[in-house]
């Protein structure tokens, strides 16, 4: 009997008798598609992330089609590095922001930007 009333006071903590808060769903900050002028896939393509929480990872939307990625996360300020060899390197600080959080786990939504890259040979 203690366990129900230990989860009833749980369930009720953020203010809702049926809420109780799961972890937050990954969202996605932002998105990146990097090609060469002419729209082909770069060769050597490399794409590192350093986000609000340290080092993010850029995840292949489609392995099959390695010109897009996207970074999960919420909101902040990313450091995106691109790098191929041949290609001029190109560093961007992203600002993502918020569109305010759902729930009652207070989780936060970003506004997903999409970005794209021409990267233009050394």
């Amino acid at each position: 009997m203690v366990g129900v009333a230990a989860l009833i006071v749980l369930a009720s903590s953020c203010g809702d008798p049926v809420c109780v808060p799961p972890p937050c769903p990954q969202q996605i900050a932002f998105d990146v598609s990097v090609t060469t002028p002419d729209g082909a896939a770069v060769p050597g393509l490399a794409i590192s992330v350093a986000g609000p929480s340290g080092a993010a990872g850029c995840l292949l939307m489609s392995p099959a089609d390695p010109k897009y990625c996207a970074v999960t996360g919420s909101r902040g300020t990313y450091q995106l590095s691109i790098s191929a060899p041949g290609f001029r390197s190109v560093q961007q600080t992203i600002q993502v922001t918020s569109s305010g959080t759902h729930g009652c786990d207070s989780c936060d939504i970003p506004n997903t930007q999409h970005l794209s890259f021409a990267l233009t040979p050394a």
